[in-house]
């Protein structure tokens, strides 16, 4: 009631008294403010508390205008419950605030009168009247708010939390209550509003986002737009040759920081970049320019880092292999640069020019070192392989030079009684023929022989018959010698100069002869624009090719002999403008043909060439000269703007193995790669080192000729096989022997471990298999077959059965594939042909085809199933490997060369007679997608141990294909007809063998951010 009653006899809760000036005037303002909009804390207000001060009083807001104001104060103190008094220094002076208080008190008392403290001590800043007395007549001070501080800003910003000591009495409650309530609804006041301005900026920042997002959109959209078209520019400069070109493009198209990337990644971009890094052999070029007249000589340094170029403009270049780029320019001579020649570290070059001088070069700086004195006729200079000392070669013979001195050594060259003429000077040997000047007997006239250079001795005289020798030319051993006098063709043996064979007889005999690197071939050009391949060893006439010509350009470097020697002529002596040169295994060579193309031609076992050949596209000028680096990695050719081509003759080949290989399956390589078996008719079984290129040892067998070598899956063991029937099994480290097999009655035709290689299987020409331990070397089964000679095996996962192919090459019998038990030794099903034609019988566990003769068998990973197929069958038949009956059939109206399972058993690729693959589902048949290379014929399909590549093998080379696109990445080009290849364990690096039984090996770049890596070196290499 007592509140009630107060509430409504006053109409101020309180009058604000204090003197007018600053910062007093301020104080009371703010004070005025905060006491009006206070709101009183919920949890007081239900304790029966005021919700809030209705009115409080302050001279300056509630005085009207009027000339009495000692009235309208009386008034407004009468209707005030509290006096509030601010107090400063100042305050004491105001007579006006000290009536005030002397009123309030006689109205109300002293007990409801407040002060605040803004200044000074409350001695100097209280007025008189505001200081009591006690009950024991003691003087007492206010209650007092207490806001001093160093400045007016600072005692307003206290104002806000002092309130509270003024409006805990008028409010009625404690200040220590108040102020815990007043902290809790700040707290909660805070809250609300953090909790607001979070939205506020979460629904604003997602805007924002949402904004950004679709700028970023529209940005990629345009980028990814960009990178499509990148793509396909870069596409378009492979087609047309300009494989730089084409890389930069692609790698323009993907990011450059793949953890931040500032493009979108184009699956069409990494496509491009594949095809343009592993591009066809000969379409990567780079083209040379800087000379103003005919380049007459090409010549690579012994390493192929470098390629000099000597030109009728009195001038050599050399410049640098990888990227064309211009070493240096030697000038010097004043005639035309007919030859020229790099020492062993191309440190030096020597030159020879038809200014009759031969010099010495500074291949780093420039500068010539060394002059040699008056040539007649120069042809040629080479630096001895010890580079101690120089040979020239002349019109009139030879002059052996110190190449750091100039002192001459030795001479053989015309004089008054005879004249000489050099035809070629090869691995320290001559052929030179004596015209004798004085009128003696005819058979005197022409005298034709082989001269040791260095020690100036006649090792052997040709008989030629009286005939004058037109040209000849040695093999790259030395051993033999090719010579063409009138209409015939010969080989002898250089020691001992006699004749070994004539070459058949041709329409016109040739004016340019060449063996082939192995001497195996003579090629011959005549002036009709005819070449010739002859077999050295028969003498057979192999091939002829028209409209094509050589020139007599020197392909060899100079042997490693320390006097063995090799010199070039200098080409215009004949007419021929056209080039020839071999590869360093000469299985290749390059013909210059009379339509302005270069081609590339194969010589095999059985013949000249494959039935087309290779066209290399180089520019629209005539081709002049050629010549393959001495690692066949670069062809260098002239044409006759003055320009000269490099060429990658085949990019990504590791190493190419011309040794017979063991068989045509994966077994030949380890699982990393870095081996490979091969075989010697001699007895020898040879283990290749990949990354080196090296024998790494042979296994001798005496009398015996291998048949067959394999790696087991783990890389550690080795088996192989010979024509005595015996396996011997060695450790693949050590190549210790650890176990010999026996047994079989025929030539073992197949051989097989299981995964971890505690077992081996053999298969023989007869039809049986016997598997062995190879810990124990204990003999645990022996399978008889009936249906001819065993072409494949493979055990299951687990190593609990072993599959087996068979069939008789002859016809005579039909094949079948069959699944042999482990444990038991039974044999569990047979896939083979039913003569009565009456098809599958299934209670006997026998699956019979008409005319079914199985090449292949396979296990999925799991062991489940196994794909059964056959060359001569038109269907792949998938078998459960638990109940022996076939759960899937796969047709085709042609016929199949290949299935095998995806890795992860999925799948199953096929390569079909029509050369195209297919992709089917394991479980259902269902084709999910195909791809391949029409017009061409395929022989093998491999998948990569991670399932995302795919190998096909076709006539014109390698084929890689992506297998969740079909998109072809990878073509790597054929050297010769592959029969099978597969990948390295971790699928970075490719093997092939071949049918003429030889290995290639190619490293892959699986990752495409390494390959984007490599690509930016390489072109960066390359200074582009």
């Amino acid at each position: 009631m007592e509140n009630n009653t107060i509430q409504q006899s006053y109409i101020y809760d309180a009058f604000i008294s204090y003197r007018h000036t600053n910062p007093d005037i301020l104080i009371a303002e703010k004070l005025h403010k905060l006491l009006e909009t206070y709101k009183t804390p919920s949890h007081l207000i239900k304790q029966g508390k005021k919700s809030g001060l209705s009115r409080v009083f302050r001279d300056k807001e509630e005085l009207p205008t009027s000339s009495d104001l000692n009235s309208d104060i009386e008034d407004a103190l009468q209707q005030s419950r509290f006096l509030i008094v601010i107090c400063s220094p100042r305050t004491p002076k105001s007579k006006w605030v000290n009536s005030e208080i002397s009123r309030f008190k006689e109205l109300h008392g002293s007990g409801r009168i407040l002060a605040i403290l803004i200044e000074g001590e409350p001695d100097e800043s209280f007025p008189q009247e505001l200081f009591g007395m006690s009950k024991e007549n003691k003087v007492t001070e206010p209650l007092a708010a207490d806001i001093r501080a160093e400045n007016t800003h600072r005692s307003l910003k206290k104002l806000k939390t002092e309130k509270l000591r003024i409006l805990a009495p008028i409010l009625g409650c404690k200040y220590d209550e108040l102020r815990q309530r007043h902290r809790e609804r700040e707290l909660r006041t805070k809250m609300m509003i953090s909790t607001a301005l979070s939205i506020f900026f979460l629904l604003f920042g997602a805007f924002t986002l949402y904004q950004l997002k679709l700028v970023k959109e529209s940005e990629q959209k345009a980028l990814s737009a960009e990178s499509i078209a990148l793509s396909e520019m870069s596409r378009y400069q492979l087609a047309s040759g300009n494989k730089l070109e084409a890389m930069k493009l692609s790698l323009d198209a993907l990011p450059i920081d793949v953890e931040n990337p500032e493009r979108p990644y184009i699956y069409e971009a990494e496509v491009a970049l594949y095809n343009a890094f592993y591009s066809r052999p000969y379409q990567g070029r780079i083209i040379l320019k800087g000379h103003r007249e005919k380049i007459q000589h090409l010549e690579f340094s012994r390493d192929g880092s470098m390629l000099a170029t000597a030109s009728e403009d009195y001038s050599v270049i050399i410049w640098k292999t990888a990227n064309g780029y211009k070493l240096t320019e030697l000038i010097g001579h004043t005639g035309p640069v007919v030859h020229c020649h790099f020492n062993s570290d191309a440190k030096k070059l020597v030159t020879s020019s038809m200014d009759g001088t031969v010099r010495i070069w500074d291949t780093q700086t420039g500068l010539e070192l060394a002059v040699f004195g008056d040539f007649k006729s120069l042809k040629s200079s080479v630096f001895s392989p010890d580079d101690s000392s120089i040979i020239t070669d002349s019109r009139i013979g030879y002059q052996w030079w110190d190449s750091l001195e100039g002192k001459e050594l030795s001479r053989f060259e015309t004089d008054n009684t005879k004249y000489v003429e050099c035809f070629n000077i090869e691995n320290g040997l001559a052929v030179v023929t004596e015209i004798n000047l004085q009128p003696l007997t005819p058979e005197e006239k022409y005298s034709n022989y082989v001269m040791n250079i260095k020690e100036g001795k006649r090792l052997s005289e040709i008989d030629l018959q009286e005939s004058r020798l037109i040209i000849s030319r040695f093999s790259a051993d030395g051993t033999k010698l090719v010579t063409v006098v009138n209409d015939s063709v010969d080989v002898w043996d250089t020691q001992s100069g006699y004749h070994l064979i004539e070459l058949d007889a041709v329409a016109k005999a040739p004016i340019n002869v060449a063996f082939s690197p192995d001497g195996d071939y003579v090629v011959g050009e005549s002036d009709q624009d005819i070449i010739y391949i002859w077999d050295s060893s028969s003498g057979k006439k192999m091939k002829e090719v028209t409209k094509a010509r050589l020139t007599r350009y020197n392909w060899k470097l100079i042997d490693e002999g320390k006097d063995s020697f090799r010199l070039h002529f200098l080409p215009d002596l004949f007419a021929s403008d056209k080039a020839v040169s071999f590869n360093s295994n000469g299985n290749l060579f390059v013909l210059y043909s009379s339509n302005d193309t270069v081609q590339i031609y194969s010589i095999d076992g059985t013949g000249f060439g494959y039935s087309s050949t290779r066209i290399v596209d180089g520019p629209k000028a005539k081709p002049q000269y050629a010549l393959y680096s001495p690692d066949d990695a670069f062809l260098a050719v002239s044409y006759d703007d003055n320009s000269v081509c490099i060429y990658e003759t085949h990019p990504g080949t590791d190493n190419i193995f011309s040794e017979n290989i063991c068989g045509y399956t994966q077994d030949i390589f380890n699982s990393e790669g870095t081996k490979a078996i091969s075989n010697k008719e001699d007895g020898k079984l040879i283990i290749w080192d990949i990354t080196l290129g090296v024998a790494a040892h042979e296994f001798p067998v005496e009398d015996q000729y291998n048949s067959l070598g394999a790696f087991s899956p783990d890389g550690r063991k080795i088996a192989g096989s010979y024509n005595d029937n015996k396996i011997l099994l060695w450790d693949a480290e050590t190549y210790m022997e650890m176990a010999v097999f026996s047994g079989h009655e025929s030539q073992v035709t197949s051989l097989v471990f299981n995964h971890n290689a505690e077992l081996l299987a053999a298969g023989s020409e007869n039809g049986s298999v016997r598997v062995w331990n190879t810990i124990t070397g204990k003999l645990l089964w022996k399978f008889e077959n009936v249906n001819g000679s065993i072409f494949d095996m493979a055990f299951n996962p687990d190593g609990t059965q072993l599959a087996t192919s068979s069939g008789d090459l002859s016809d005579e019998t039909n094949g079948s594939a069959d699944i042999w038990c482990l444990s038991t030794g039974k044999h569990l099903m047979a896939l083979q042909y039913n003569s009565d034609g009456n098809g599958l019988n299934m209670d006997l566990n026998t699956l019979d085809l008409f005319t079914f003769k199985p090449q292949n068998v396979e296990y999925n990973t799991s062991g489940s199933k196994l794909i059964c197929f056959s060359t001569t069958d038109t269907t792949v038949h998938i078998v459960d490997t638990a109940t022996f009956t076939e759960c899937l059939s796969i047709g085709s109206t042609t016929g199949f060369k290949g299935a095998v399972f995806s890795p992860d058993g999925l799948n199953i690729a096929t390569l079909g007679i029509n050369n195209f693959i297919e992709v089917l589902d394991a479980e259902t048949g269902k084709r999910l997608m195909d791809f391949g290379s029409p017009g061409n014929t395929g022989y093998v399909i491999r998948y990569s141990h991670d399932g995302r590549w795919i190998m096909a093998v076709y006539f014109d080379g390698t084929h890689i294909y992506d297998v969740k696109t079909g998109n072809e990445l990878i073509v790597l080009e054929q050297y010769e007809w592959y029969s099978d290849g597969g990948f390295s364990l971790d699928d970075q690096r490719v093997f092939l063998s071949t049918y003429g039984q030889r290995a290639y090996a190619w490293d892959l770049i699986i990752s495409p951010h390494e390959l984007a890596r490599n690509a930016r070196e390489y072109l960066e290499l390359c200074g582009y």
